[in-house]
């Protein structure tokens, strides 16, 4: 897949600190829906651009290092939340934090109607056939992932979510056909992003067996849970499937 540009057609809040931005282009009939954790990069124009200079070649990341700096697209990975081929539309649910960064800047000021550029990528999430269950365990950054990962399971699949999240207004309703049962954490402001879900863990009485386990996030928190499913509940490495999002006043 190469660079495609895309308008945004709608933006909806989801919760208090998640926006939904909903984007269409001729080219997303042609946007394969991986499903599960799929992943994509979003070029994002600079501040004075009606929109991105792309790159136009599947050579993208050298095209884009020699792109002027003053022009050049910022360049952010995010998850495909939802797509539909058939109507050319893709959902890209973004956290707000704040403006200390590009996105959160851009997803906290988007406009029906602005211009961005968004590249196809891959997935991670890839469960054994049959695994005894699955845990999914992530602060609110992974909820996006999450989300597409439990519309695609099938039904009466034993699956337990743990979320840390801002506030308990930002809970999500997850629609799945499957066996769920999701543990929503949210923290207080004096906690730091993790602490929440760690000891949520350590107290939980969870299904026997090793389940495929999908974990993402801030990076420590990903870092300290990885260890305790090694750790103290024995799980196989192999078994879990993790990645760090961001890193905390990063």
């Amino acid at each position: 897949m190469r660079a495609m540009p895309v308008e945004v057609v709608a933006v909806g809040d989801v919760s208090p600190n998640m926006v939904r931005i909903t984007v269409a282009g001729t080219g997303l009939g042609s946007f394969p829906a991986r499903g599960a954790d799929h992943w994509m990069r979003i070029f994002l124009p600079q501040e004075g651009q009606a929109e991105p200079v792309l790159p136009i070649s599947d050579q993208w990341w050298p095209e884009t290092c020699a792109i002027p700096e003053p022009i050049r697209p910022i360049v952010r990975n995010y998850t495909v939340r939802r797509v539909r081929p058939a109507d050319a539309e893709l959902d890209l649910d973004v956290v707000r934090h704040g403006d200390n960064g590009p996105a959160t800047r851009w997803a906290g000021r988007v406009r029906v109607g602005e211009r961005i550029g968004i590249l196809d990528e891959s997935k991670t999430y890839t469960p054994p056939p049959d695994p005894p269950w699955r845990l999914l365990i992530g602060d609110e950054s992974a909820l996006p992932a999450i989300g597409s990962i439990v519309e695609g399971l099938p039904t009466g699949c034993r699956t337990v979510a743990f979320v840390e999240i801002p506030s308990p207004t930002d809970e999500q309703n997850l629609d799945t056909a499957s066996d769920l049962t999701v543990h929503w954490l949210p923290r207080t402001t004096a906690e730091r992003v993790g602490t929440r879900v760690l000891t949520a863990l350590h107290e939980a009485a969870l299904p026997d067996g090793c389940p495929y386990v999908f974990l993402a996030g801030e990076q420590r928190l990903v870092r300290n849970v990885r260890r305790h499913l090694v750790g103290h509940r024995g799980y196989s490495r192999a078994a879990i499937c993790f990645m760090s999002y961001w890193r905390l006043s990063r």
